[in-house]
């Protein structure tokens, strides 16, 4: 075939192109120039082991380009399958660093949160504080005014006994007659006053009272009597011994010595708190009329 190819090209040069008009002659006509002699080297056929050889070593050749081929595609999967793993990894690690983020915001914002949770919660506990001690302050003031209406209530409840002037006999020899004092017990207060005992006593004794005279105290009785609030009781205290006749007009006038009735007397109010009056009146006539005042320094009462 090689050599049927060679002779086809070296009649087509010689020929010249098909249809062309032949080329007038000139004058002078050149001589042309010879064609070129071309020269086919050929190799010698090959022998059926080169030939079988060769075609081993194609056949070779193709199965190691196809093992190639494949050891690629599968280092390209390979890598595409790293692209992607890189890929996921780099999207799961911005997520993992929004999330930190979000995590450490979160975290300034809660540390911020605590911080003013506990601000607020010293400032509950100051204001606890001051509540407690101002509420400490409110029941102390209202234990106080517990305890003073309770005073103030038992001062306005409780009974007050007080003995005030009243009558008196004077003395009269022929109707045997001893100079009497009765002075009254008066409860002024708005309860009763329970287990009332007193003791009284009178004498002729000179006016003014010397304030260094001490008068002799009798003994109160232990079981006594109530007197209802705005009530009285009426007690009986004679002198021990007969005066001169003769002095029974001046000491009907007061002076130079004059009838004293003294005394104490005790009982408790409805709160059981006991009390004592001390009394110590002079006494004398206005006419028939009985007048008194009592005794500077010796009229006490609780």
């Amino acid at each position: 075939m090689k050599w049927i190819a060679a002779f086809v090209v070296l009649g087509l040069l010689c020929v010249g192109p098909a249809g062309a008009a032949p080329r007038s002659a000139s004058v002078n006509p050149e001589p042309s120039a010879p064609p070129p002699i071309i020269v086919t080297v050929q190799s010698p056929p090959k022998s059926r082991d080169v030939l079988a050889a060769e075609a081993a070593d194609r056949t070779e050749r193709l199965k190691a380009d196809r093992d190639a081929a494949g050891t690629n595609q599968w280092v390209v999967r390979i890598g595409v399958a790293q692209v992607v793993v890189f890929i996921l990894q780099l999207v799961v690690f911005g997520y993992q660093a929004q999330k930190l983020r979000l995590t450490v915001v979160a975290a300034d914002r809660q540390s911020a949160d605590m911080k003013e949770s506990i601000a607020q919660a010293a400032r509950a506990a100051a204001a606890m504080e001051t509540l407690s001690a101002s509420m400490e302050k409110s029941a102390a003031m209202a234990a106080e005014n517990v305890a003073l209406l309770k005073e103030r209530t038992a001062l306005q409840m409780r009974a007050y006994l007080s003995v005030v002037i009243g009558g008196a006999i004077y003395q009269e020899s022929a109707k045997q007659l001893r100079f009497e004092a009765r002075p009254v017990i008066h409860n002024s207060g708005n309860t009763p006053a329970n287990g009332v005992s007193y003791t009284a006593k009178a004498a002729i004794l000179p006016y003014p009272l010397p304030g260094d005279l001490q008068l002799p105290e009798g003994d109160v009785p232990a079981v006594g009597a109530v007197i209802g609030p705005r009530e009285d009781r009426i007690m009986f205290a004679v002198v021990d011994e007969m005066v001169p006749d003769d002095q029974v007009a001046s000491i009907k006038q007061g002076t130079p010595r004059a009838l004293y009735v003294w005394g104490l007397l005790k009982y408790k109010d409805i709160f059981d708190e006991e009390h004592r009056t001390e009394f110590c009146h002079r006494l004398y006539w206005l006419g028939d009329t009985v007048m008194g005042n009592y005794a500077p320094g010796r009229n006490l009462a609780s």
